[in-house]
């Protein structure tokens, strides 16, 4: 870890655009790195160091910004991109939208499950056969055995 006194260090110019100050303020910080301002001090330490814990606190640990411009996390070495990061929102939305229809299949599964129990293992498929999907309502019934009244071929 640096010392406050060790942030300052590389061509001043360049420093101070960064930071947004004038050259003599940084020579002010140089001169008196305890007169250095708690902003200045964890902005200089996200550049130099990449740690995240310098603006994000103590939940970032572990993560660093890299000079390559990536992002590095605990358990993954390679290193995400912009590009990346952004995809992880779309691919959560995806993974929301997925989980609600694996609920809505499971829930119908359950009816037609429900439906078999309670005709004594024939399926009866008034009023459910309009929710179920028809791969669910054909498939289940040739597995099983049995055919659905009124269909096709029997």
């Amino acid at each position: 870890m640096l010392y406050d006194s060790d942030l300052l260090f590389g061509d001043p110019s360049v420093v101070a655009a960064f930071l947004g100050v004038t050259e003599r303020t940084l020579r002010r910080y140089k001169a008196k790195p305890e007169a250095m301002p708690e902003a200045i001090k964890r902005l200089l330490r996200l550049r130099l160091e990449g740690d995240l814990r310098a603006i994000g606190g103590n939940a970032w640990e572990g993560f660093y910004l890299g000079r390559d411009g990536k992002l590095y996390a605990p358990l993954w070495e390679r290193g995400l991109s912009a590009k990346a990061v952004l995809s992880m929102f779309f691919v959560q939305q995806e993974a929301a939208a997925l989980r609600v229809e694996v609920k809505k299949l499971k829930t119908e599964l359950w009816a037609l499950r429900r439906v078999r129990e309670v005709s004594g293992g024939q399926i009866v498929w008034r009023g459910v056969r309009q929710a179920a999907p028809k791969l669910l309502r054909d498939g289940v019934a040739l597995q099983i055995g049995h055919h659905r009244k009124g269909s096709r071929g029997t």
